[in-house]
């Protein structure tokens, strides 16, 4: 049994009432994050939008922010450390004795060196100790510092508040780069199995900081900036996830399915980030830290939590845009 056609010629199945809505469509990726970041309103129309459109919105977002914050707070430190290296380095032979890497193994030679004998530099948020004896009694780094590297006879071990445990680099695996790098012959090995021994002196250190320095640089940065974008994604989620529930109790005049509010919680990420990052840059807050006082500890509650108030207020912006309408459940 067919259907007759209407007065306009449309059968009842083709009439415009029973198709589905169409999503709107987005505007381009940047005006969208611009939007996200200027105009409220936008939190809330985001839920007009296929989850896509906000999604990539926030992943762009985050690249960002980690590059900003990797080159604004990482940067100047590794670069502190390795002009200090290069001015170590310069001047080494005028104040210690060289030191001899053979068979993975560091330690002071020459007339001029002494038992238990050690090199300590402090610079600005960096720290350098070399003790090969493990003899040094030396205090604790400074809980400001960004970085503080230990070169013990066997291993070199970085410490820093970007990594959860300390780094260890094998002085055995640094030692056939650094005879590549000074271009030792191979036949200064004792054997054609052995590494050739490194003797390390103004000369040497300098070529190999002048070369390693800018490879230094590079891994920290990419190091620093994959671990802040992790981060930053990870408490994106875990906030989204937090809001979604939240936006829907508060929208439940509008019948908001949940994944229609987790387009909302996604869109309010955006300035989040974008504020969190400049408070950051600016050092008024440090996310990956531990808080030193109770000021700075109150500014990272907020930061942390902010996203749970300005869900809200999307939330009753939606009430406000879309009170006379459901939202669409696609």
């Amino acid at each position: 049994m067919t259907q007759s056609p209407n007065s306009s010629g449309i059968s009842p199945a083709q009439s415009p009432e029973s198709q589905p809505p169409v999503p709107p469509r987005a505007p381009f990726l940047l005006k969208r994050i611009f939007l996200l970041i200027v105009d409220p309103e936008w939190w809330a129309k985001s839920a007009m939008y296929p989850y896509s459109a906000t999604f990539w919105a926030l992943f762009w977002v985050t690249v960002l922010t980690s590059i900003i914050l990797a080159m604004t707070l990482l940067f100047p430190v590794a670069n502190n450390f390795v002009s200090m290296a290069r001015d170590f380095a310069v001047s080494y032979d005028h104040n210690y004795p060289p030191m001899l890497l053979d068979n993975g193994k560091l330690s002071f030679t020459g007339p001029r060196a002494k038992p238990g004998q050690f090199i300590e530099l402090t610079g600005e948020n960096a720290q350098l100790v070399i003790d090969p004896s493990g003899q040094a009694k030396i205090s604790p780094p400074d809980g400001d510092l960004m970085m503080n590297v230990d070169v013990t006879q066997s291993n070199i071990v970085v410490h820093s508040p970007l990594y959860q445990q300390p780094q260890i680099i094998s002085l055995a695996d640094i030692q056939g780069r650094l005879a590549v790098i000074l271009n030792l012959p191979a036949n200064a090995a004792p054997s054609a199995n052995q590494t050739p021994p490194v003797t390390l002196d103004s000369t040497s250190l300098t070529r190999i900081v002048n070369i390693m320095g800018l490879v230094f640089l590079f891994l920290t940065v990419c190091l620093g900036w994959l671990l802040l974008f992790l981060q930053q994604a990870i408490w994106s989620v875990l906030m989204i996830i937090l809001v979604a529930p939240i936006t829907v109790m508060v929208c439940r005049g509008l019948g908001m399915p949940l994944r229609v509010a987790y387009r909302i919680g996604t869109a309010v990420m955006v300035p989040v980030l974008v504020v969190s990052c400049f408070l950051e840059s600016l050092k008024i807050i440090s996310l990956g830290n531990q808080a030193t006082d109770q000021w700075e500890t109150f500014l990272q509650l907020a930061v942390l939590l902010s996203p749970i108030p300005i869900a809200i207020w999307a939330a009753m912006i939606a009430n406000r845009l879309f009170g006379g309408t459901k939202t669409s459940r696609r």
